[in-house]
């Protein structure tokens, strides 16, 4: 089976905070992947406290050098609860 890569870019939800195991759901995810024979790369690109309008100024420059065209690869986006706090 194909290398893959998979950038998971969000707030808190993505990093996993709160998770005991410290993998968030992108960790059990590609752990899933894992144990069914799938050869997957993680990156967590999660930062907690993130809205939108981070994560829009970000998501392209840390996602172009690991999605190198080399490998099947993919961008799982997670975030708007930080859109919907009060400050």
């Amino acid at each position: 089976m194909p290398h893959m890569r998979l950038c998971f870019i969000g707030d808190s939800y993505v990093t996993g905070t709160g998770d005991q195991t410290c993998q968030g759901w992108a960790g059990r995810l590609c752990a899933m992947e894992r144990r069914g024979g799938r050869d997957v790369t993680l990156y967590n690109l999660g930062v907690r406290g993130q809205t939108s309008c981070d994560i829009a100024r970000r998501w392209l420059t840390e996602t172009r050098s690991r999605l190198d065209g080399r490998h099947d690869g993919g961008v799982v986006l997670s975030f708007g609860v930080n859109d919907c706090t009060t400050t």
